[in-house]
């Protein structure tokens, strides 16, 4: 428990930000009484899904095979593991008791391979691997992956910046990104996870839908 925890409390169900009394003995009185303890809330985790449905996309198929390099952070505050929210455009706060089972990068390399394999667009998709060969290696950053409380109203708020390096040359060749903002339907931290999820997604299919084209014109 850190110190700005045990002065203004940790968490519960809904912000994790409700007050949990630390002992208020220190007093000769209070020993006599005995001590008391306070229970420490039960970490939650939670992930982001690739299974999530796509607009249909062309049918036919590219011949390139694609190499994805793990994405980046753009702040340290995406490069951990608790949900982020804000309260204001330059205030960052945590669910301390709420976190992604995976730093933010992780998840949404993993989701994007899944993604970009199951779509059948291309020859092969793989993680970038020492000695691997691939046409092409698609990298990016995390740009946003964060809850936005605005008075009454709930967001969230998803942006993906990806770049193509061209395997040889090792230039790069295109740059895209994906954003998306959406309302919370679900005021809770289940409802800001699945729409999280939601703008994930869509963001992922902008980058596809901008990749796709450029591909084919390289044919």
């Amino acid at each position: 428990m850190t110190k700005a925890e045990w002065r203004f409390g940790i968490a519960d169900g809904r912000r994790g930000r409700a007050a949990i009394l630390a002992c208020a003995g220190v007093l000769a009185g209070a020993l006599l009484l005995g001590g008391c303890t306070a229970k420490v809330p039960k970490n939650h985790y939670y992930t982001l899904r690739a299974d999530l449905p796509a607009p249909p996309l062309p049918a036919s198929s590219l011949p390139v095979s694609l190499a994805v390099a793990r994405f980046t952070a753009a702040s340290r505050t995406l490069a951990q593991e608790r949900l982020v929210y804000r309260t204001a455009p330059h205030r960052v706060d945590f669910y301390e008791y709420h976190r992604w089972t995976d730093p933010p990068p992780d998840l949404v390399t993993r989701i994007l391979i899944d993604r970009l394999a199951a779509s059948g667009l291309f020859r092969s998709v793989t993680r970038v691997q020492t000695g691997s060969a691939s046409d092409f290696i698609l990298g990016g950053r995390v740009e946003s992956l964060e809850e936005i409380d605005s008075g009454q109203d709930v967001s969230v708020r998803v942006a993906i910046t990806a770049e193509l390096t061209d395997a040889k040359t090792r230039a790069i060749v295109w740059t895209g990104r994906g954003a998306k903002e959406a309302p919370v339907r679900d005021r809770s931290v289940d409802g800001v996870v699945q729409a999280l999820n939601e703008a994930l997604a869509d963001s992922l299919e902008q980058i596809t839908r901008s990749l796709v084209p450029f591909l084919r014109k390289k044919q």
